[in-house]
């Protein structure tokens, strides 16, 4: 089956392979539309509300914009990852037993320029790791893509560039 959405960076690409082929679509979601796709999969509103941890009636305000989340659209994009990462895949890539691997239409080293699929993941540590896990369930999309970038150039291939990617996965 082929992936219908192209990932634009190193951050797309893992959260690629950790929603488990899911478009990065919180990034650009609406904090309405992030309350709806919450609801729909939590099942309802009741249940949303106690994944980003407030009471039924203050989501439902949120949901009526009759009020904002203190915390703003970051605890709803947060409890949406959680429900995106599955707590037991979690567990498995923070150690180890999944490793992240991604495939670019074109990744050069030295001279040699092609397609490639690359397991990163079995050469990043897995306290790095961790971080870009924890950096993306908190939606914080620049350190993951920073943190990856880092750790591909020091725990990889040094120099290596990645245009044209195609897909992330654990395995």
């Amino acid at each position: 089956m082929s992936n219908p959405f192209e990932p634009e960076n190193l951050a797309d690409v893992f959260y690629d392979a950790a929603s488990g082929g899911r478009r990065h679509e919180d990034a650009s979601m609406s904090l309405p539309e992030m309350l709806a796709e919450l609801v729909r999969i939590a099942g309802s509103g009741a249940k949303a509300a106690k994944l980003v941890g407030v009471s039924h009636t203050s989501f439902n305000r949120w949901r009526r914009g009759v009020q904002k989340p203190k915390a703003g659209a970051d605890a709803v994009r947060q409890a949406l990852r959680r429900q995106y990462l599955p707590a037991g895949k979690e567990k498995q890539i923070r150690t180890g037993a999944l490793r992240l691997s991604l495939t670019a239409t074109d990744i050069r080293v030295s001279s040699d320029s092609r397609p490639r699929t690359i397991r990163v993941g079995s050469h990043i540590p897995l306290p790095l790791m961790g971080r870009v896990v924890t950096a993306w369930l908190k939606g914080d999309d620049k350190r993951v893509e920073n943190t990856l970038r880092n750790a591909i150039d020091k725990h990889y291939v040094p120099g290596m560039t990645i245009d044209g990617y195609r897909k992330g996965e654990f395995k």
